[in-house]
């Protein structure tokens, strides 16, 4: 149980990060209204890469394997950022930006009226709630243990290597498989809010 307790011990950090992605979503409504484009045009090519994914009907497992796969691979190289001092600190920033910008391109695309307009099941809000439930730690304490990441520097000058590798075997043991069943019921609420919309259209 190590690998836990070493995440649970960077519980500080994680809430900075939390503070900074809050921060950065807050932001979000200035940079949307002003259609800043700098800002919104990774969110938006990442919706649109995810609306041509849906168009082919995936699968709920195949969504959630290309889901899990961006989130396992991103989140890591966000924690591993923690060896250049001050970056993860600009991603949690960055990325409560991006999450935000992405729910308000995705809000654009929903229909004022219609079946695609209701009230959405309670069943599809549970697992659009788990999503963030889920997720959302996992960036955060990720980001967390790359805040006391020893730097480049620190390794240069004899820091030990071997607390990179303790993150990445804490990440690949519990983080790995929380976003697995984020990314498991991402899927579902998704697709079902895609299924619907296509009906209304």
């Amino acid at each position: 149980m190590r690998g836990i307790h070493l995440i649970l011990a960077h519980s500080a950090e994680a809430g900075i990060a939390a503070v900074l992605f809050f921060i950065g979503a807050l932001l979000a409504p200035i940079v949307y209204s002003r259609r800043m484009e700098t800002f919104i045009a990774f969110p938006r090519w990442l919706m649109r890469k995810l609306r041509s994914f849906i168009a082919e009907e995936p699968s709920i497992p195949q969504l959630a394997l290309l889901i899990f796969a961006f989130n396992g691979s991103a989140i890591l190289l966000y924690m591993l950022s923690g060896v250049v001092p001050g970056v993860p600190l600009l991603i949690a920033l960055g990325t409560g930006l991006n999450v935000a910008l992405a729910g308000f391109l995705a809000h654009e695309e929903r229909p004022a009226t219609g079946p695609a307009a209701r009230p959405l099941p309670f069943s599809v809000r549970l697992c659009a709630a788990l999503t963030f439930l889920l997720e959302l730690p996992c960036f955060w304490y990720a980001i967390g243990m790359g805040f006391r990441m020893p730097t480049a520097l620190d390794l240069l000058h004899g820091g030990d290597p071997n607390a990179i590798a303790r993150r990445v075997s804490a990440y690949v043991m519990f983080i790995l498989p929380t976003l697995l069943v984020s990314a498991t019921v991402e899927s579902y609420a998704v697709l079902w809010a895609a299924r619907h919309a296509s009906e209304s259209t």
